[in-house]
Protein backbone atom coordinates (compact mmCIF):
# COMPACT_ATOMS: atom_id res chain seq x y z
CA UNK A 1 0.00 0.00 0.00
CA UNK A 2 1.63 3.47 -1.39
CA UNK A 3 1.89 6.16 2.08
CA UNK A 4 0.43 9.56 0.69
CA UNK A 5 1.40 12.98 2.19
CA UNK A 6 -1.02 14.15 4.83
CA UNK A 7 -3.27 17.26 4.41
CA UNK A 8 -1.59 18.43 7.57
CA UNK A 9 2.03 18.19 6.31
CA UNK A 10 1.29 19.75 2.73
CA UNK A 11 -0.44 22.48 4.66
CA UNK A 12 3.06 23.35 6.98
CA UNK A 13 4.73 23.00 3.63
CA UNK A 14 3.05 25.64 2.15
CA UNK A 15 2.93 27.70 5.38
CA UNK A 16 6.90 27.54 5.39
CA UNK A 17 6.69 25.48 8.65
CA UNK A 18 7.92 22.01 7.91
CA UNK A 19 11.76 21.91 8.93
CA UNK A 20 13.92 22.12 6.06
CA UNK A 21 15.31 19.02 6.56
CA UNK A 22 12.24 17.58 5.71
CA UNK A 23 11.01 19.94 3.07
CA UNK A 24 13.16 18.05 0.26
CA UNK A 25 11.82 14.43 0.66
CA UNK A 26 8.03 15.56 0.60
CA UNK A 27 8.43 17.62 -2.62
CA UNK A 28 10.20 14.68 -3.75
CA UNK A 29 6.90 12.71 -3.13
CA UNK A 30 4.31 15.24 -3.88
CA UNK A 31 6.17 15.25 -7.67
CA UNK A 32 6.34 11.86 -8.09
CA UNK A 33 2.58 10.94 -6.42
CA UNK A 34 -0.18 11.55 -8.66
CA UNK A 35 -2.93 12.00 -5.88
CA UNK A 36 -0.61 13.72 -3.74
CA UNK A 37 0.50 16.22 -6.46
CA UNK A 38 -3.58 17.36 -6.66
CA UNK A 39 -3.98 17.29 -3.02
CA UNK A 40 -0.87 20.38 -3.23
CA UNK A 41 -2.23 22.10 -6.15
CA UNK A 42 -5.87 22.40 -4.76
CA UNK A 43 -4.87 23.29 -1.00
CA UNK A 44 -2.44 25.73 -2.87
CA UNK A 45 -4.95 26.97 -4.26
CA UNK A 46 -7.28 27.69 -1.23
CA UNK A 47 -4.24 29.05 0.59
CA UNK A 48 -4.32 31.98 -2.38
CA UNK A 49 -7.66 32.75 -1.57
CA UNK A 50 -6.89 32.98 2.25
CA UNK A 51 -3.98 35.71 1.85
CA UNK A 52 -6.16 37.87 0.34
CA UNK A 53 -8.34 37.71 3.13
CA UNK A 54 -7.60 41.18 5.24
CA UNK A 55 -7.68 40.63 9.41
CA UNK A 56 -10.47 42.71 10.76
CA UNK A 57 -9.76 45.14 13.34
CA UNK A 58 -11.84 47.73 15.01
CA UNK A 59 -12.52 50.89 13.31
CA UNK A 60 -11.28 54.43 14.68
CA UNK A 61 -15.41 55.04 15.02
CA UNK A 62 -15.96 52.10 16.86
CA UNK A 63 -12.89 52.62 19.27
CA UNK A 64 -14.03 55.75 20.16
CA UNK A 65 -17.30 54.75 21.07
CA UNK A 66 -16.44 52.72 23.29
CA UNK A 67 -13.88 55.58 24.81
CA UNK A 68 -17.06 57.71 25.12
CA UNK A 69 -18.83 54.91 26.76
CA UNK A 70 -16.68 54.54 29.30
CA UNK A 71 -16.01 57.78 30.07
CA UNK A 72 -19.44 58.18 30.60
CA UNK A 73 -20.05 55.11 32.86
CA UNK A 74 -17.09 56.33 35.20
CA UNK A 75 -19.12 60.23 35.21
CA UNK A 76 -22.11 58.19 36.23
CA UNK A 77 -20.63 56.34 38.80
CA UNK A 78 -19.34 59.28 40.30
CA UNK A 79 -22.09 61.49 40.29
CA UNK A 80 -23.76 58.36 42.65
CA UNK A 81 -20.89 58.23 45.02
CA UNK A 82 -19.76 61.75 45.16
CA UNK A 83 -21.69 61.95 48.75
CA UNK A 84 -19.79 59.49 49.88
CA UNK A 85 -16.24 60.86 49.50
CA UNK A 86 -14.63 57.83 47.87
CA UNK A 87 -15.26 59.73 44.23
CA UNK A 88 -11.50 59.23 43.42
CA UNK A 89 -11.40 55.82 44.15
CA UNK A 90 -14.53 53.65 42.77
CA UNK A 91 -13.90 54.61 39.26
CA UNK A 92 -10.41 53.88 39.23
CA UNK A 93 -11.11 50.48 40.80
CA UNK A 94 -14.15 50.67 37.88
CA UNK A 95 -11.79 50.99 35.02
CA UNK A 96 -9.39 48.23 36.64
CA UNK A 97 -11.91 46.06 36.82
CA UNK A 98 -12.88 46.40 32.75
CA UNK A 99 -9.15 46.79 31.75
CA UNK A 100 -8.97 42.95 33.55
CA UNK A 101 -11.77 41.83 32.08
CA UNK A 102 -10.92 42.82 28.68
CA UNK A 103 -7.02 41.51 29.37
CA UNK A 104 -8.65 38.20 30.65
CA UNK A 105 -10.53 37.81 27.92
CA UNK A 106 -7.70 38.10 25.69
CA UNK A 107 -5.10 36.06 27.46
CA UNK A 108 -8.31 33.15 27.79
CA UNK A 109 -8.73 33.42 23.95
CA UNK A 110 -4.62 33.05 23.52
CA UNK A 111 -4.02 30.36 25.42
CA UNK A 112 -7.01 28.65 23.87
CA UNK A 113 -5.77 29.16 20.10
CA UNK A 114 -2.43 27.46 21.85
CA UNK A 115 -4.17 24.86 22.89
CA UNK A 116 -5.24 24.23 19.76
CA UNK A 117 -2.40 24.93 17.72
CA UNK A 118 0.00 22.37 19.94
CA UNK A 119 -2.81 19.58 19.30
CA UNK A 120 -2.56 20.44 15.61
CA UNK A 121 1.47 20.31 15.41
CA UNK A 122 1.91 17.62 17.80
CA UNK A 123 -0.65 15.51 15.12
CA UNK A 124 1.53 17.05 12.14
CA UNK A 125 4.62 15.41 14.23
CA UNK A 126 4.11 12.07 14.34
CA UNK A 127 2.72 12.17 10.82
CA UNK A 128 5.91 13.33 9.36
CA UNK A 129 7.92 11.31 11.88
CA UNK A 130 6.07 8.10 10.62
CA UNK A 131 6.72 9.70 6.69
CA UNK A 132 10.30 9.89 7.83
CA UNK A 133 10.53 6.68 9.11
CA UNK A 134 9.40 5.47 6.17
CA UNK A 135 11.31 6.76 3.33
CA UNK A 136 14.42 6.23 5.45
CA UNK A 137 13.25 2.57 5.53
CA UNK A 138 13.06 2.51 1.96
CA UNK A 139 16.26 3.36 1.12
CA UNK A 140 18.23 1.56 3.18
CA UNK A 141 16.74 -1.11 1.26
CA UNK A 142 17.71 0.02 -1.97
CA UNK A 143 20.01 -1.96 -4.10
CA UNK A 144 22.34 1.42 -4.21
CA UNK A 145 24.81 0.98 -1.71
CA UNK A 146 25.10 4.75 -1.71
CA UNK A 147 20.77 5.08 -1.45
CA UNK A 148 21.43 3.01 1.41
CA UNK A 149 23.79 5.18 3.00
CA UNK A 150 22.30 7.96 2.69
CA UNK A 151 19.36 6.11 4.52
CA UNK A 152 21.81 5.10 7.31
CA UNK A 153 22.99 8.53 7.32
CA UNK A 154 19.18 10.03 7.64
CA UNK A 155 19.09 8.21 11.26
CA UNK A 156 21.30 10.32 12.66
CA UNK A 157 18.50 13.27 13.06
CA UNK A 158 15.63 10.97 14.98
CA UNK A 159 15.10 11.94 17.95
CA UNK A 160 13.84 8.48 18.71
CA UNK A 161 14.51 4.79 16.92
CA UNK A 162 12.11 2.52 16.90
CA UNK A 163 12.34 -1.59 16.78
CA UNK A 164 11.97 -1.41 13.00
CA UNK A 165 14.68 1.26 12.70
CA UNK A 166 17.12 -0.27 15.24
CA UNK A 167 16.49 -3.73 13.27
CA UNK A 168 17.18 -2.71 9.97
CA UNK A 169 20.75 -1.10 10.92
CA UNK A 170 21.48 -4.20 12.45
CA UNK A 171 20.86 -6.21 9.71
CA UNK A 172 23.40 -3.74 7.42
CA UNK A 173 26.25 -3.39 10.13
CA UNK A 174 26.31 -7.49 10.34
CA UNK A 175 25.10 -8.74 6.80
CA UNK A 176 24.89 -6.16 4.45
CA UNK A 177 27.22 -7.24 0.87
CA UNK A 178 29.07 -3.49 0.94
CA UNK A 179 31.86 -2.44 3.21
CA UNK A 180 31.09 1.10 3.27
CA UNK A 181 27.66 0.15 4.04
CA UNK A 182 28.58 -1.52 7.06
CA UNK A 183 30.79 0.69 9.00
CA UNK A 184 28.30 4.02 8.41
CA UNK A 185 25.84 1.39 10.00
CA UNK A 186 28.32 0.76 12.78
CA UNK A 187 28.86 4.21 13.57
CA UNK A 188 25.35 5.47 13.48
CA UNK A 189 24.11 2.96 15.70
CA UNK A 190 26.51 4.11 18.62
CA UNK A 191 23.71 6.94 19.15
CA UNK A 192 21.46 4.18 20.57
CA UNK A 193 24.33 2.62 22.26
CA UNK A 194 22.58 2.51 25.89
CA UNK A 195 19.95 -0.10 23.92
CA UNK A 196 21.24 -3.73 25.34
CA UNK A 197 20.31 -5.59 21.65
CA UNK A 198 22.08 -2.46 20.07
CA UNK A 199 25.18 -3.31 22.45
CA UNK A 200 24.76 -7.11 21.79
CA UNK A 201 25.13 -6.42 17.83
CA UNK A 202 28.53 -4.62 17.88
CA UNK A 203 29.69 -7.56 19.98
CA UNK A 204 28.24 -10.24 17.06
CA UNK A 205 29.65 -7.96 14.67
CA UNK A 206 33.15 -7.98 16.21
CA UNK A 207 32.89 -11.35 15.91
CA UNK A 208 31.73 -11.70 11.96
CA UNK A 209 33.69 -8.76 10.72
CA UNK A 210 36.38 -9.94 8.36
CA UNK A 211 37.60 -5.77 7.08
CA UNK A 212 40.11 -4.74 9.36
CA UNK A 213 39.31 -1.03 8.68
CA UNK A 214 35.87 -1.94 9.90
CA UNK A 215 37.02 -3.99 12.76
CA UNK A 216 39.42 -0.99 14.16
CA UNK A 217 36.27 0.86 13.83
CA UNK A 218 33.40 -1.62 16.16
CA UNK A 219 36.65 -1.79 18.71
CA UNK A 220 36.75 1.84 19.03
CA UNK A 221 32.92 2.17 19.59
CA UNK A 222 33.13 -0.76 21.89
CA UNK A 223 35.74 1.03 23.49
CA UNK A 224 33.92 4.46 23.79
CA UNK A 225 30.53 2.47 25.16
CA UNK A 226 33.11 0.58 27.92
CA UNK A 227 30.91 -2.92 26.21
CA UNK A 228 32.31 -5.36 28.93
CA UNK A 229 30.51 -8.15 27.16
CA UNK A 230 33.29 -7.66 24.18
CA UNK A 231 35.93 -8.91 25.99
CA UNK A 232 36.15 -12.26 25.25
CA UNK A 233 35.57 -11.36 21.67
CA UNK A 234 38.05 -9.39 21.39
CA UNK A 235 40.83 -11.76 23.12
CA UNK A 236 40.27 -14.64 20.57
CA UNK A 237 40.45 -11.80 17.36
CA UNK A 238 43.85 -10.61 19.16
CA UNK A 239 44.91 -14.43 19.15
CA UNK A 240 43.90 -14.90 15.50
CA UNK A 241 46.43 -15.76 13.00
CA UNK A 242 44.74 -13.75 10.41
CA UNK A 243 44.46 -10.71 12.46
CA UNK A 244 46.54 -7.65 11.54
CA UNK A 245 49.32 -6.20 13.76
CA UNK A 246 47.26 -2.82 13.11
CA UNK A 247 44.19 -4.34 14.41
CA UNK A 248 46.07 -6.04 17.28
CA UNK A 249 47.57 -3.13 18.60
CA UNK A 250 44.25 -1.68 18.61
CA UNK A 251 43.18 -4.20 20.46
CA UNK A 252 45.78 -4.08 22.86
CA UNK A 253 45.40 -0.53 23.53
CA UNK A 254 41.52 -0.78 24.47
CA UNK A 255 40.97 -4.08 26.55
CA UNK A 256 42.72 -1.67 29.40
CA UNK A 257 39.89 0.71 28.94
CA UNK A 258 37.14 -1.22 28.96
CA UNK A 259 38.44 -3.28 31.79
Amino acid sequence: MKIHVTTETIVALLDGVLPESEQELIRLHIANCKKCKEAYNELQKLQEVFVKEIAVEPSEKAQNNFNEMLAEEIAAEASVLSKSGIIWLYPVLKVAAIVAVMVGSFLLGKWYGYEQLSGSYLALKEDNVALKTTATMSLMESTSASKRIEGITRTNDFVTWNQEVIDALTFRMLFDENDNVRLVAAQSMEHMASDKLVRSSFIEALGKEKNPMIQIELIEIIARIREKGALENLKQLRQSNTTLPLVKAQIDRVIPEIM
